[in-house]
């Protein structure tokens, strides 16, 4: 689904391009208080928003100190 369309359950719920997770989140919350549903998935997404940052630095570091190890070998001659 575009992230500019309109939204709705009803749509998203249809939808084949649409996680299941995002769905399950959906039913999930169906019976609870819209504002607690808003605030506990405002929080989910600083959770993962956090997970997903800490992911991609650790990936950019492996990659910086792969790099790094790869031009070191090949200025000191070492092997791969």
């Amino acid at each position: 689904m575009e992230a500019n369309q309109n939204l709705n359950r009803e749509k998203v719920m249809a939808s084949d391009s649409v996680h299941n997770l995002t769905k399950d989140v959906l039913r999930l919350s169906e019976s609870k208080d819209i504002v607690d549903r808003y605030y506990d998935v405002g929080l989910a997404l600083k959770v993962l928003k956090s997970e997903m940052d800490s992911a991609l630095s650790k990936n950019r570091l492996i990659k910086t100190a792969t790099r790094l190890k790869s031009e070191f070998d090949k200025r000191h001659g070492v092997p791969e």
